[in-house]
């Protein structure tokens, strides 16, 4: 018994819809890395400006100036992350 080829029919609109959903999933992909990069800015971004006032918080004057605005700062990140 020889089994014969047999030929599945392409529709016209097969090649256009398969094109048209990878584009919308290379948009996707697009859209999430570009949140992750942007997200990843700001996470950049805080860090420094957190590492830059605790720079200035030591180089206060006094044990007490400077405990006391690192405290500032504690209140002011916990209310920050509260907001959220």
């Amino acid at each position: 018994m020889m089994l014969t080829q047999t030929r599945i029919a392409e529709s016209t609109w097969t090649v256009p819809l398969v094109a048209l959903l990878l584009v919308g999933m290379l948009a996707a992909f697009y859209a999430v890395v570009s949140s992750a990069a942007e997200a990843g800015q700001l996470r950049r971004n805080a860090s420094a400006t957190q590492t830059a006032a605790l720079k200035r918080c030591d180089a206060l004057p006094g044990w007490h100036l400077g405990k006391a605005c690192r405290q500032d700062l504690d209140v002011q990140a916990s209310i920050a992350l509260a907001a959220r």
